[in-house]
């Protein structure tokens, strides 16, 4: 898209596709994700219910080994683009959803299926960009990303406004997206797809363990990380409840503050691109 040209002939076409996937995934995450928590309390929505809210990503991510287990030995955009696809599609269940335990659920049941997919996702990555020129390529695409986040963060914000249930046909809109993004990644050729061996050995989940025994680097970075990560958790859902029963912001106001801080998040993408 954008960066075209910057790009190496040899991945161009890998690129383009990848790159319209990642805009398009930009506005997925304005319109179904980017406001969830704010949308959560002012549906009403009670502070475990919040808690709750915040580790349901987290919880996602737990299973991400044994997704690893399962995708080792099958073919990977296959299995990316249906769990994935299930992920993103459970999202319509917001047109039904006009309490906050099944909008909860909904949420559950999106991060479930979309971390599913994400072990396969970096096997995709590995293999469709040369190591020399992965760092750049990624780098384009999330900036490209983050300014549809930047753009639809706004229209997302005002949408939402519209009224009390805005989200119960706004959110579902933002899977559409969702899925348009999984269809361009789809039309990406993955050459180690076409070597699947039947017979491969899956993933063992007792890798985990060998892996931080022998990787003793690994394993001080990963508990320094889990510290962080734990530190940042703990007032994780404090932010919304603070925004909108302290502050009494607005979703339109929130698509700005979305909007602001994204443009944080573009200028590293793009400068370390360069």
């Amino acid at each position: 898209m954008l960066f075209n040209r910057r790009i190496p002939s040899i991945i161009q076409t890998v690129y383009y596709y990848d790159s319209i996937g990642g805009f398009l995934y930009g506005i997925f995450f304005s319109l179904s994700l980017c406001l969830l928590p704010i949308v959560a309390r002012k549906i009403g929505c009670s502070n475990l219910q919040m808690g709750f809210l915040s580790a349901i990503p987290f919880i996602g991510a737990l299973f991400t080994f044994l997704w690893a287990h399962y995708s080792s030995k099958r073919k990977k955009m296959p299995f990316l683009i249906l769990a994935k696809g299930i992920g993103r599609g459970a999202l319509f269940l917001m047109l039904f959803s006009s309490q906050p335990w099944m909008f909860l659920l909904t949420i559950f049941l999106f991060y479930f299926f979309e971390f599913a997919g994400m072990p396969a996702y970096g096997g995709i990555i590995r293999d469709i960009y040369p190591k020399e020129h992965r760092g750049k390529a990624m780098g384009y695409v999330e900036a490209e990303m983050v300014l549809a986040i930047i753009l639809f963060s706004y229209i997302a914000g005002y949408l939402l406004s519209l009224g009390e249930r805005s989200y119960t046909y706004i959110f579902p809109l933002g899977a559409v997206f969702g899925l348009l993004s999984l269809a361009f990644f789809q039309r990406i050729k993955v050459e180690s797809d076409k070597k699947v061996e039947k017979g491969k050995r899956q993933f063992p989940l007792t890798r985990v363990r060998e892996i931080f025994q022998k990787d003793r680097k690994h394993l001080c970075f990963s508990s320094i990380f889990f510290i962080f990560g734990f530190g940042n958790l703990l007032p994780l859902a404090l932010y919304p409840i603070f925004l909108v029963d302290t502050l009494k912001i607005s979703t339109m106001i929130a698509g700005k503050l979305v909007a602001l801080t994204s443009f944080g998040w573009f200028l590293p993408s793009f400068g370390l691109s360069i």
